[in-house]
């Protein structure tokens, strides 16, 4: 194996280590008879994934897709890392209004410090990218938890096309990689394990 694959490999592994399944519970504000009678909410489970971040310096952070965690209750985290463990987390900001459709949410304190316990004291995190150097046919890894699987899944592809944005919509980057049903709020990964964007089926 050439050292070239050997470094992707690695980048790719530490990449994956990042990547959490998001478990949200809340309600079904579009079910019927919520729509009919707002007092009668469905409630409904859903997962998405996202990706661990460092903010200012500070560890425990995960990136998302604002629509995986919009009209949740509560959420919960789980980590390659740990198994099926759940760590609660709580959203520290969101795009109300899904444009661009991000999220942040950070674990519980009481969680952040089980988690790093359980990381010797260092939980990994993914750096960013410049997106605007990404061009057509840079490869490109899309990783999540598509269809409630209980570990990551990763697809590759590469990068083909753009979606310029305007006052009301955000750039988008486009790519073959497979993107399914709950691979929403996941990192899309470039060479040297750096992420340039969050995966979004449009």
């Amino acid at each position: 194996m050439s050292k070239a694959l050997d470094n992707r490999v690695e980048d790719s592994r530490r990449a994956m280590l990042a990547v959490v399944q998001i478990h949200a519970y809340g309600f079904n504000h579009a079910a019927v008879g919520s729509i009919l009678d707002p007092r009668f909410l469905e409630p409904m489970t859903w997962r998405g994934s996202g990706f661990l971040i460092r903010v200012n310096g500070k560890d425990g952070y995960v990136l998302t897709n604002a629509h995986v965690v919009r009209n949740a209750t509560s959420l919960q985290v789980m980590s390659l890392m740990t198994s099926e463990e759940m760590f609660p987390a709580e959203v520290v900001s969101m795009v109300s209004s899904l444009e661009p459709d991000i999220a942040l949410i950070r674990l519980t304190d009481n969680a952040l410090d089980h988690l790093r316990g359980l990381c010797d004291g260092h939980i990994p995190d993914l750096a960013f990218g410049d997106s605007e150097q990404v061009q057509r046919g840079t490869d490109v890894k899309a990783i999540g938890y598509p269809f409630g699987m209980m570990e990551p899944n990763m697809s590759g592809g590469a990068i083909s096309n753009f979606i310029a944005g305007d006052v009301d919509n955000s750039e988008r980057l486009v790519t073959d990689a497979a993107i399914n049903p709950g691979n929403s709020g996941g990192p899309a990964v470039v060479p040297g394990g750096l992420a340039i964007g969050i995966n979004t089926s449009v």
